[in-house]
């Protein structure tokens, strides 16, 4: 009898869909300098290369790595190009006027980026990230405001710039009347979630968070919870100014989720799989399907062994492994409804009585793991 396993879907991946956000400018950086002098661009350049450094692993950390920091002097080789430009910078401060400085904005080369970060080991997260609700109440020792709309507009612009340079997909509650109506600042002021996370599914987000801030002397004191594929984590920070602790609670928020969600490519690939597409009923579709797997971060190759009215069967190599495969496609919901994950049926042994007699004893070759089969629809319109 012909063996296969069968499993149902829930084993590879959850029973519900993320909602992924593609994250542009991962590989750009713009840094505040002082003037437009060499010494000033090859020190932005520099700073700037360290911010995509971040950003693509997910790591605040990896600057600290030896190796990292002998190369950061190197930016220039990753440099595809930069400029200068003069422009406002946001200021936590509601009641302080605009100030204009100079930023040197630098892209770096793709390609050359994620193949060091190959080379040395390091994880790379992807440009679909999920989709991070966050829940502010701000108390200002007189009031306690939540931030969203018009309200704390500030504020609220200085987190996203620091969201963006930790390549987050940060969203805030416009809070119109039915956010209004779910939660209040009490809510978030005693990290009461239930009504945060009904709230939250208008935002269609998988990953939640609610921070309180308050100004207590000198001090910032920042308080949070954070919810992420069923757990929940507490965040505590104190700064000396709103700043500094914004972008610490930041860098902790992006570390957690780029820690869940970045992958580590290895030059050993996983045993390959095999992906049953349905719903391919145009060149369009076909074309569309092998532009998605060969951007994959977790694709080395791929093999389409056959065509059978709207199904292709396509063999995938991967460079990473198969859960940080399964992730991408629960994230970027192009290819739904997983149904089973089984094993290659293999052939029907030989009868005894047909293999060959007293032939000399052949040397051992290793065995290719079957490959897993994943039966999904294409989705893309």
């Amino acid at each position: 009898m012909a063996a296969h396993i069968g499993l149902v879907a829930g084993c590879l991946l959850t029973s519900f869909w993320v909602q992924a956000v593609t994250v542009s400018g991962l590989y750009e950086a713009s840094v505040e300098v002082n003037d437009r002098s060499l010494a000033e661009r090859k020190r932005a350049q520099e700073a700037g290369f360290a911010q995509v450094l971040v950003k693509v692993t997910g790591d605040s950390t990896i600057v600290d790595q030896e190796n990292v920091r002998t190369e950061l002097a190197n930016a220039d080789k990753f440099t595809e190009q930069f400029g200068f430009q003069s422009r406002s910078r946001p200021s936590s401060d509601p009641d302080a006027a605009l100030q204009t400085a100079i930023f040197l904005n630098i892209t770096f080369d793709q390609a050359a980026v994620n193949r060091y970060l190959r080379d040395n080991g390091y994880p790379i997260w992807a440009s679909n990230r999920p989709n991070i609700v966050l829940w502010l109440a701000y108390d200002s020792g007189f009031s306690r405001e939540i931030m969203g709309g018009n309200t704390l507009a500030q504020l609220q612009e200085l987190l996203m710039e620091v969201a963006q340079r930790r390549g987050l997909a940060l969203q805030v509650p416009n809070m119109s009347k039915q956010d209004a109506r779910l939660v209040q600042a009490g809510d978030i002021w005693g990290m009461f979630m239930t009504p945060i996370i009904k709230a939250s599914k208008a935002y269609q987000s998988d990953v939640v968070v609610a921070v309180k801030i308050q100004q207590e002397g000198e001090r910032v004191n920042l308080r949070a919870t954070l919810l992420m594929g069923g757990d929940e984590q507490q965040l505590s920070i104190s700064g000396q100014t709103l700043e500094n602790a914004l972008v610490e609670f930041v860098n902790q928020v992006a570390d957690k989720v780029g820690a869940s969600y970045a992958v580590m490519v290895s030059a050993d690939a996983a045993a390959p799989l095999v992906l049953k597409v349905s719903g391919v009923n145009s060149l369009d579709d076909y074309a569309g399907l092998n532009r998605y797997l060969r951007g994959l971060i977790t694709v080395r190759d791929t093999q389409v062994r056959s065509v059978v009215g709207d199904e292709v069967e396509v063999r995938v190599m991967l460079e990473g492994k198969t859960a940080d495969f399964t992730q991408s496609l629960k994230l970027d919901r192009v290819l739904l409804e997983v149904e089973v994950l089984e094993t290659e049926i293999p052939a029907p042994e030989a009868p005894v009585s047909e293999l060959p007699v007293a032939m000399p004893s052949p040397l051992t070759l290793p065995v290719e793991p079957e490959p897993q089969i994943i039966r999904v629809r294409w989705s893309r319109k």
